[in-house]
């Protein structure tokens, strides 16, 4: 996992991603498997997906994921699932840092978006 490439995203949404299965580097896949880490305070825009479902699974403190208006919390060893079509966001309410898997299935093309547009800032790190 030190070798996969980290990302930081830009400010005001800053939070880190490590894309561990996509199509760059399984071409046959049909879904992305990630890992994001969200320092405290951290959240993501909100956003919907009209053809792919989202899983996230905690492995480390405590998400909150806010789905259609509706906040779910997310702690350690759970998981949420995401419709596609639910507009959605997930942020990091609380004072310790949070990590989680993140599954998207089926793989778009747009999903890796954070390859593009976020800033490369090594491997992950503890």
């Amino acid at each position: 996992m030190e070798s996969v490439p980290r990302y930081e995203a830009p400010a005001p949404y800053r939070r880190f991603a490590q894309a561990l299965v996509d199509q760059e580097s399984f071409p046959d896949t049909s879904m992305c498997v990630g890992i994001f880490t969200y320092p405290p305070g951290a959240k993501s825009h909100t956003h919907h997906h009209t053809a792919e479902n989202e899983i996230y699974f905690v492995l480390e403190g405590e998400l909150t994921s806010i789905q259609d208006g509706r906040a779910y919390p997310v702690p350690r060893r759970s998981l949420v699932f995401i419709p596609r079509g639910v507009r959605h966001y997930a942020e990091n309410r609380t004072r310790r840092r949070c990590v989680f898997l993140a599954v998207h299935a089926p793989i778009v093309p747009d999903l890796l978006e954070f390859k593009r547009s976020w800033k490369r800032v090594g491997a992950r790190r503890r």
